[in-house]
């Protein structure tokens, strides 16, 4: 068992149970919020900018991984805005994820921003796939991978990684797939400390743990960085939009399709990589941790 937090104050406690000797546990890990103060709900934008400000008061040298998305880039925004000091860096896999990080070029072609790229091979970001598949017995070994790899860059540079990571999200959510199996051909359990059934609420992904075990000294998960900017989230999402839309709306970044990753036909470029996908069904049975509903949260977090 490896026990660990994140954010602020560690006010995120997790144990996590998956390991070499044990890759099927009855539970694969357990998340709980330990907040130290009570907070108020106050508007998104403010919420961001105190992480923000807390982040770049405490951390030097900061870089912002932007992967494309809405998350990452308002994460930069809200810096911009600040005029708080950051380096964006984008990673790149050959032209795989072109798609994807066109958006944060985008970005910081219009904000005169230059950001520092990391230039990857196939074979090398399976080998970065591997070593995390190996040392964390994680079913989410990919885009951890990535992670690792922006990781060792800025250690290499002395500095502190902020990412668009972190956040609560909410089920049921068609556009995430663990609430699609119909789509991607497994789901994720969906269950309460009692092993109930959920039907609604708000979950952490075990990304976030495994971030957390990999980069234990880095900020990175700025929507979950402080109690306040997940209750002035939860409070406000619309239940009835999917996250996408919901993100659109509190951000104000412009839309675009879904950040995919890397796609999936590279697999058969490379059967090692298509051979990790295979073992995700020999690893656990869950990777989220329900967090729960709206009211729960907000009356743990006032």
């Amino acid at each position: 068992m490896i026990a660990g937090s994140l954010g602020k104050d560690d006010w995120i406690s997790f144990e996590f149970y998956r390991s070499k000797s044990n890759p099927m546990p009855d539970r694969d890990f357990i998340i709980k919020l330990n907040p130290k103060t009570k907070s108020c709900i106050i508007p998104f934008e403010q919420a961001a900018a105190n992480v923000a400000i807390d982040i770049s008061s405490n951390y030097k040298n900061i870089f912002i991984a932007m992967s494309g998305g809405i998350d990452s880039e308002y994460v930069a925004e809200t810096f911009l805005k600040l005029n708080l000091p950051f380096t964006p860096v984008i990673f790149e896999l050959e032209n795989l994820n072109y798609l994807d990080v066109w958006h944060a070029h985008r970005w910081c072609y219009y904000n005169n921003i230059k950001p520092e790229v990391i230039k990857f091979h196939l074979k090398d970001y399976t080998s970065a796939v591997l070593k995390n598949l190996k040392e964390y017995r994680t079913r989410t070994p990919g885009g951890t991978a990535v992670l690792r790899i922006i990781r060792d860059y800025v250690r290499s540079k002395n500095g502190h990684l902020v990412t668009g990571g972190g956040d609560f999200e909410y089920y049921p959510d068609p556009t995430f797939f663990h609430a699609s199996p119909f789509l991607f051909g497994y789901d994720k359990e969906i269950e309460d400390s009692s092993h109930n059934p959920i039907v609604e609420g708000f979950v952490l992904n075990e990304p976030d743990i495994i971030r957390s075990i990999m980069m234990p000294e880095m900020p990175f998960n700025f929507y979950s960085w402080a109690p306040e900017i997940v209750l002035s989230y939860v409070a406000v999402r619309d239940l009835t939009k999917n996250n996408e839309e919901n993100k659109i709306d509190l951000t104000g970044c412009y839309p675009r399709p879904k950040n995919m990753g890397i796609p999936e036909y590279i697999f058969n470029r490379d059967p090692d990589l298509s051979n990790i996908v295979v073992l995700r069904n020999y690893l656990g049975s869950s990777e989220c941790n329900f967090m729960g509903s709206r009211q729960e949260l907000i009356n743990q977090l006032t």
